[in-house]
């Protein structure tokens, strides 16, 4: 593999962990 397609697949990584960290979050502060 080469070391572009590593650098992608952990920026799409991040990007799903971010936007799932934010959804949870948001998900808690609407329960309040």
């Amino acid at each position: 593999m080469s070391l572009v397609v590593i650098i992608v697949l952990l920026l799409l990584f991040f990007r799903i962990i971010r936007f799932v960290m934010l959804q949870y979050k948001y998900d808690l502060m609407k329960n309040k």
